[in-house]
């Protein structure tokens, strides 16, 4: 990264001359980080707009666009599983043909207990997300509970379980 792209540079007397926005190539990507889903649809399409010239300085937010197209694409596999009138986790294995993101998503499942429903309490719920990191990197599932005070509209995190599979350690003898 070059000086002139950071925030503090306009606050020099003498400015660095800021470089010319460019887009970021998949797998990285910038704002489409992610947005090609990791899942087997046969007819998927993503369609990017970069736009060079925004009238505010735009920032990273760490996860360029991945954690907004992994919420959207997770969103969405949620209501197609609603849809097909399918369990949410099992919609999701029957749509990856990838055996480490199918054994990550098992092993959340598996130890939050997913296959064993709760009973229907008013304001509580449950959830499960999926993620590969670049759609190249490492694996993440989480499922979880929630519940949301109807008064007043209180969110309360429960119960949450992640499973991980970053590949191998840098030195697997730290690690038993």
């Amino acid at each position: 990264m070059k000086g002139g792209s950071l925030l503090q540079n306009t606050a020099l007397p003498d400015p660095l001359s800021v470089p010319p926005p460019m887009p970021i190539p998949m797998p990285e990507g910038g704002g489409e980080r992610n947005s090609n889903p990791i899942y087997a649809f046969l007819n998927a399409h993503v369609v990017s707009h970069f736009l060079p010239d925004m009238p505010v300085r735009v920032s990273a937010e760490r996860a360029l666009g991945a954690f907004q197209n992994v919420f959207a694409i997770e969103s969405f596999m949620d209501e197609l599983a609603n849809a097909a009138g399918a369990d949410p986790v099992a919609f999701r294995l029957a749509h990856l043909t990838d055996n480490r993101a199918r054994d990550v998503i098992q092993a959340a499942a598996d130890k939050f207990g997913w296959s064993t429903p709760p009973a229907k309490q008013p304001g509580f719920g449950r959830g499960f997300a999926f993620a590969r990191y670049k759609n190249l990197a490492a694996y993440c599932a989480v499922a979880l509970e929630l519940s949301v005070e109807h008064e007043t509209g209180r969110i309360q995190l429960g119960r949450v379980v992640a499973a991980v599979d970053s590949g191998q350690p840098v030195n697997p003898a730290d690690y038993g």
